[in-house]
């Protein structure tokens, strides 16, 4: 999805994702949808990022699951939602942003956990 202006002028955003470990221009990522969302009159209030490494496991397969969902129902972790919930609390946020694509799925279970409108722009 593409967000537009009438999407987010006037929100609280924070800005969400999952991303590789290995993906070492995800920060820039990070800031260059921050200057976007600003550009388009939203006030970015946060970040939750979770970043997604090779697992120390010994069976086989971390570096081929780097990209793919951590939870089925929510795409990143249960501690991470916790952390997006509470921050959208403490800061008055009022949409979610994520980097991700995500399932309508996803974004209802979301919207359920955090109270907030939840927008994708995978």
């Amino acid at each position: 999805m593409k967000v537009s202006e009438s999407d987010v002028a006037g929100t609280r955003c924070i800005i969400a994702g999952l991303v590789s470990a290995k993906d070492k221009d995800a920060p820039q990522h990070i800031d260059e949808v921050e200057a976007m969302l600003t550009r388009l009159g939203a006030t970015v209030v946060g970040r939750v990022v979770q970043r997604r490494g090779v697992s120390s496991a010994k069976k086989p397969g971390g570096v081929t699951k780097m990209n793919a969902p951590l939870r089925a129902a929510t795409i990143i972790g249960a501690g991470k939602v916790d952390e997006l919930a509470a921050m959208a609390s403490d800061r008055q946020a009022d949409t979610v942003i994520f980097v991700n694509p995500l399932k309508t799925s996803q974004e209802s279970r979301l919207k359920e956990i955090t109270g907030c409108r939840v927008l994708s722009l995978g």
